[in-house]
């Protein structure tokens, strides 16, 4: 691990904390709904691991998009419901723990840092 594998990580904290408060803003806003910009998270962990991989191995990769997707899931909701992103609910809405969604968020976070490592090789 270098100093380029730490800036890649934290270039990859600041997309997360970009997209998460231009998101929000723009959907309360524009009045829509704040989840289209998933696409925008999952590209960030995507190239996040992308970049990385030229840099360190795939566990490094791993365990730095673990802690992306982890900040992601723990600030970056909190910040999104603090600058109350639209989120309309709807009537099949049920109640999810915030402890499901930090888990699967690592998931999805983790599958998308594989898919950027190995894109890379």
């Amino acid at each position: 691990m270098n100093s380029r594998t730490i800036l890649i990580f934290f270039l990859g904290i600041i997309g997360v904390l970009l997209i998460d408060i231009i998101g929000s803003v723009f959907s309360r806003r524009l009045q829509f709904n704040y989840v289209y910009f998933a696409i925008f998270t999952v590209i960030n962990y995507f190239l996040t691991a992308y970049y990385m991989s030229f840099r360190t191995d795939f566990n490094l990769v791993l365990l730095f998009s673990g802690l992306l997707v982890l900040f992601d899931a723990t600030i970056g909701t909190f910040l999104s419901k603090r600058l109350k992103a639209y989120a309309p609910s709807t009537s099949e809405s049920r109640p999810v723990s915030n402890m499901s969604v930090v888990i699967v968020s690592i998931f999805v976070g983790l599958f998308f840092g594989c898919i950027g490592y190995f894109a890379a090789r």
